[in-house]
């Protein structure tokens, strides 16, 4: 199922030139939903959905290129980003002064109101965070009562690497990983 309406509604990149980085995107197949619009006090933006479903938001920030924010969609956008906040950190604050969000080290996780519905089996089916340990946070995480999906595994990919991996559900169905990498 398309991204669009899930409780991980978006993902969002930025980069230098946004026409021509559309113009590149359409011709490798991504269809232009939102055409490039300037957004007072923010940036340039538009919208793309890619050939299996997830919604981006292309921007062109120069204060902050690649990946940008992660945007959910919650029908309280308040008491999502609370609930991030308080699980995982990061520095609550407003993108460019203007959207409401938590800032992980130059990426945000922005809010907007809206009804979703969970996100796995969407096109994108969950976010993930990088903790230490695994083991210790998913400890941490139980004693604030957060669901936890799959208990903290090892996992070994084709490449060789090692990681230990636990997913939880965050507010509205939001599925996310937690990965340790050796």
């Amino acid at each position: 199922q398309p991204s669009s309406g899930s409780v991980l509604d978006h993902v969002g990149f930025s980069v230098a030139n946004l026409d021509a980085t559309l113009k590149d995107l359409e011709a490798d197949g991504a269809k232009v939903t939102t055409p490039a619009r300037e957004v007072a006090g923010l940036f340039k933006l538009a919208f793309i959905e890619d050939p299996w479903g997830v919604r981006v938001e292309v921007v062109q920030d120069p204060a902050k290129l690649g990946l940008h924010h992660i945007h959910l969609r919650a029908p309280d956008p308040a008491a999502a980003l609370s609930w991030y906040a308080d699980k995982f950190g990061g520095t609550v604050g407003k993108l460019k002064d203007r959207i409401d969000g938590i800032d992980y080290g130059g990426v945000w996780l922005l809010a907007q109101r809206g009804e979703a519905t969970p996100s796995q089996g969407h096109a994108i089916d969950h976010i993930g965070f990088r903790p230490l340990n695994v083991d210790s946070v998913v400890a941490g995480l139980k004693t604030k009562n957060v669901k936890v999906t799959t208990e903290p595994r090892p996992l070994t990919l084709p490449s060789g690497a090692t990681m230990r991996l636990a997913f939880i559900e965050g507010p509205d169905g939001a599925r996310i990983e937690l990965v340790q990498r050796f």
